[in-house]
């Protein structure tokens, strides 16, 4: 332990003026801690650390429990991304596993929307750098268009989970 050289005023008190004092038994003349405020204060402080320090050991724990979970979780689906520029889609003809996200981007200089021959969906009218993005979940053929511009179509071909690959 560290000690220190007390003051001139602790050396009168004490009557030895050679006397030592540990850090923690010196109080400043004026405090208004006791030595029992202060033990206290010290308590409190060690508490706090000890609680802190086993709060980040749960939270340790549970990130690596939550890690080896996840590792069993299947990897999320596909994201895919349909370029609006043109007046075309690029590509036209896409083919996704299901589960697969699919967003138009307008890349275009002019508004455009994408419009489901089904009605499964449609967007609002895209601008400039604006986007649209729909989930398929279930295999089939979808076919859509620009209402706006119906010569501009293109085609989504959603794939079971299991079977071939993705070209």
């Amino acid at each position: 332990m560290k000690s220190i050289q007390p003051s001139s005023a602790h050396s009168r008190a004490s009557g030895n003026p050679g006397a030592a004092y540990s850090e923690s038994s010196v109080r400043c003349p004026g405090s208004p801690l006791s030595r029992g405020r202060a033990d206290t204060k010290h308590r409190v402080h060690l508490i706090e650390t000890r609680a802190r320090s086993l709060a980040l050991a749960v939270l340790q724990v549970a990130l690596l429990a939550g890690a080896i979970t996840f590792s069993a979780v299947p990897a999320r689906a596909a994201e895919i991304t349909v370029k609006i520029d043109s007046f075309s889609f690029m590509p036209q003809r896409v083919s996704v596993k299901a589960g697969t996200t699919v967003t138009w981007d307008n890349e275009d200089d002019i508004p455009h929307n994408i419009a489901s021959t089904t009605k499964l969906f449609r967007s609002k009218v895209l601008d400039t750098n604006d986007h649209f993005s729909f989930t398929f979940t279930t295999p089939g053929t979808y076919e859509y268009f620009c209402s706006l511009h119906p010569h501009m179509t293109g085609t989504i071909v959603v794939e079971a989970m299991t079977g071939g690959s993705v070209p």
